[in-house]
C-alpha cells in the first residue's frame, strides 16, 4: 500500500521525522511525537499512515514503510514490506520483513488474507454468476455436460464440469429457479 509521495522519498520522509523529533516506539511498533502522543493514524484499510508538511506540501506515507527505512535506510525497487502475523497495524520491526511481490500474495494466500475478487467479478470470468447456477439447474434437470457446454459456447465440456461440481466459481452457491434458467436458456438460442 503506498500513498501519493509528491516527489518525496520513504528515506526523505523519515529523515523529516527525525529532524521533527519524532522517535520511533519499539514496544508499540508506532512513532511516538515530541508531546509523547502516536503519530499518525489507522486508514480503513487497516494500515496505519503517517502524514507531515513540508513547505505548505503535505506529504503520507504508510507507517511500515516508514519502520523499514527507520532500520534499514531504503526499500529496494520491487521489493515490498510484509507483516508476518497479517495484521497491517502492528509495525513493530520484527512482523516485518522484505519480500518481493509474489512472495508477499504468497503469504497472504497461506494465511487466508487474500480477498480476490470471486467469480463474476474476478474481471476474468466468461460466465455471470447466473449462468453458473443455471448450469447446475440444468444438469440437475437431466442435461449432459456436453450439452450444457454447447448451450454456454464452452469448448471444453470439462470446464463446465468443474463449474458444476463448484471447483470453479465456487463463491456461487445452488442453481437458479427453473423459470430463470429458461429464460437464460432461450437467451443462448436453446429450448428446455
Amino acid at each position: 500500500m503506498r500513498y501519493n509521495s509528491k516527489g518525496m522519498t520513504c528515506k526523505e520522509f523519515v529523515d523529516l521525522m527525525r529532524e521533527r523529533g519524532i522517535r520511533y516506539n519499539a514496544d508499540t511498533g508506532h512513532f511516538i511525537q515530541k508531546n509523547g502522543r502516536i503519530k499518525g493514524k489507522q486508514s480503513k484499510n487497516g494500515y496505519r499512515t503517517i502524514s507531515l508538511n513540508k513547505n505548505h506540501v503535505g506529504y503520507t506515507f504508510c507507517e511500515h514503510r516508514c519502520v523499514w527505512v527507520w532500520f534499514n535506510d531504503s526499500i529496494p525497487d520491487g521489493m515490498e514490506i510484509n507483516h508476518i502475523d497479517a495484521n497491517r497495524s502492528n509495525n513493530r520491526i520484527e512482523n516485518l520483513e522484505l519480500v518481493n511481490h509474489s512472495q508477499n500474495m504468497i503469504h497472504a494466500i497461506k494465511i487466508g488474507n487474500f480477498n480476490a475478487p470471486k467469480a463474476e467479478k474476478s474481471g476474468k470470468a466468461i460466465y455471470t454468476n447466473a449462468d453458473v447456477m443455471a448450469m447446475r439447474t440444468l444438469k440437475k434437470n437431466g442435461w449432459t455436460t456436453k450439452e450444457i457446454a454447447a448451450l454456454f459456447g464452452a469448448r471444453w465440456p470439462q470446464v463446465i464440469n468443474r463449474l458444476i461440481r463448484g471447483q470453479r466459481y465456487g463463491s456461487v452457491i445452488g442453481d437458479l429457479p427453473i423459470q430463470q434458467t429458461r429464460e437464460i436458456v432461450q437467451m443462448r438460442g436453446g429450448i428446455m
